[in-house]
């Protein structure tokens, strides 16, 4: 598929990050994922992905932290960021910062994260 999406995945868990990568690969996503956020912002500028979704809770850097490294790099500013967090409840997905920020809680259902995620890629 040459108009293949690129998506790049940060969570510190695991399983989260194993059952996202089969969700969106499964939708015929190119999925790159860790749970590295250093190695995150590396394959940002690597691979251009449409779409980053980063955890916001990490231990080593928070998912606010990697959204803000993206954007000052000219390589990686325009890469548009989801954030995947527990905090939201569940069937919630919240915009804040004027529309810039996207907040989708891991408990919604398969379908409204493709959907935010189909609303966010262009």
């Amino acid at each position: 598929m040459t108009d293949q999406k690129k998506i790049l995945l940060i969570d510190d868990n695991r399983a989260i990050l194993r059952a996202m990568k089969q969700l969106l690969t499964g939708e015929g996503y190119l999925v790159f994922a860790t749970s590295n956020c250093e190695a995150a912002i590396r394959i940002a500028a690597e691979e251009q992905p449409d779409l980053v979704i980063s955890d916001v809770d990490m231990p080593e850097m928070d998912g606010g932290e990697v959204a803000a490294r993206l954007k000052e790099s000219p390589k990686t500013r325009h890469i548009k960021v989801i954030f995947l967090t527990s905090m939201v409840m569940q069937n919630e997905a919240a915009t804040a910062g004027g529309g810039k920020n996207v907040y989708i809680s891991k408990m919604a259902e398969h379908a409204e994260i493709l959907a935010e995620i189909r609303n966010q890629l262009p």
